[in-house]
């Protein structure tokens, strides 16, 4: 593990997040894990929380269960097209988009897990993290379908949502509107918050 970047600090604070915005579990002391969700347009955070990977258990099981084999069938297959084989144009060597973009050093947050779209190129994407306390867990291992921390561009989190169901993307909605608490003088749309890849 090793310290939180200020990537994942709070836009509204300025500092790590502190509690669960679902249970109000005490994030910074103790051992309780927690993901950080950020959504970035323009530059600009317009969605931000942390929850408690119980509340994370507890609200996926409320998804529908046809769109959580949609989301692992389009991850299953988005690994497995960034895991072929490609040739360099200037030198005959040939690597793979997944050292290019999912084996990098854990903390490359600068561009799209899934497709290698650079974060700076990117409008619109999502940031994930996974937490203890003041610590940010490192997860980097090919055999697995997520790695943390990620980053997601428009373009992928759009394909994920094409493949949600209707139920699965209103209870995540109500979700926001229920517990949203953003950066000052910014109104949510519901557009704007991305479902959680973890």
């Amino acid at each position: 593990m090793i310290d939180m970047p200020e990537d994942f600090y709070s836009e509204y604070s300025g500092l790590p997040f502190d509690t669960c915005i679902d249970c109000g579990a005490s994030l910074l002391e103790g051992d309780v894990p927690y993901v950080i969700l950020k959504n970035v347009v323009a530059r600009e955070t317009v969605f931000e929380m942390a929850i408690c990977l119980t509340c994370v258990g507890q609200l996926q099981r409320e998804y529908s269960e046809e769109s959580r084999q949609a989301i692992e069938a389009w991850l299953d297959a988005r690994i497995q097209s960034i895991a072929q084989p490609i040739t360099e144009p200037d030198n005959s060597e040939t690597s793979t988009l997944w050292e290019d973009v999912v084996a990098k050093p854990p903390m490359d947050i600068d561009r799209c897990r899934f497709c290698g779209t650079p974060r700076g190129d990117s409008h619109r994407y999502c940031m994930e993290a996974v937490c203890i306390g003041r610590q940010m867990v490192q997860v980097s291992d090919p055999s697995r379908t997520l790695s943390f921390p990620l980053l997601v561009c428009e373009t992928c989190t759009g394909d994920v949502s094409e493949v949600i169901s209707k139920k699965t993307r209103d209870q995540w909605n109500r979700f926001v509107e229920d517990h949203f608490d953003g950066p000052p003088g910014i109104e949510l749309d519901p557009v704007d918050s991305d479902l959680m890849f973890i």
